[in-house]
């Protein structure tokens, strides 16, 4: 049975007449994020970004080994509600969470397309904070070491099914800001994220970039 305390929620819908928004933002979908989330979604322009939220997120703390297979479960569960939310004409999923890193603000961005990354990259940092981009792949039976030689980007197998970070419409784009202390950041950190999410998009809507 799926989690109810992780249930997703409250999509905006577009207004009358303006069409659906080709981004799904999604916030909050880890415990004590949806703080961040708002704030940097109150940046954004409605007309391009819809959002989902999550009142009720799931841990962000990676599980111990025996309880690794029900975390994975409910991750699996969240995430498939989140996609049957997409609505007809969205092109991307972006995926909000925040980490901390008391030494500088910077970014990680999760996609599987390295062209996608690749556009991101050479756009260079951000308000002059740095973003690195991260490729989602799957579990080959392998070392990612062993893959990480033919690639441009740094790996990562995702605790999430494949039908929803590997697939060409919607595309998935994760990413996780990371700032000096846990809360809701402050306004510069908001500012950071929503110029980044701009981004993501801008190199998104390009064409090939998905």
């Amino acid at each position: 049975m799926p989690n109810p305390a992780a249930r997703a929620t409250d999509h905006s819908r577009p207004r009358p007449g303006r069409g659906t928004p080709p981004v799904l933002l999604v916030i909050g979908a880890h415990r004590g994020e949806l703080g961040f989330g708002e704030r940097v979604a109150a940046r954004l322009d409605p007309a391009t970004f819809a959002v989902l939220r999550i009142p009720l997120g799931l841990s962000g703390q990676r599980p111990l080994p025996d309880e690794l297979t029900s975390w994975r479960q409910r991750h699996g569960e969240l995430y498939l509600q989140i996609l049957e939310r997409v609505q007809p004409g969205q092109q991307l999923i972006i995926d909000l969470h925040t980490g901390i890193d008391e030494l500088r603000r910077s970014a990680d961005v999760f996609c599987a397309a390295p062209n996608l990354l690749a556009r991101i990259a050479s756009a260079g940092p951000v308000d002059g904070d740095p973003v690195r981009g991260i490729q989602l792949v799957a579990d080959t039976g392998g070392a990612l070491a062993d893959l990480a030689g033919v690639r441009p980007f740094p790996l990562a197998r995702p605790d999430l099914p494949p039908l929803v970070w590997d697939r060409a419409t919607p595309r998935y784009v994760g990413v996780e800001v990371y700032v000096a202390c846990e809360g809701s950041g402050s306004p510069d950190d908001h500012a950071f994220a929503a110029d980044l999410l701009r981004r993501i998009v801008a190199c998104a809507m390009g064409d090939g970039a998905v």
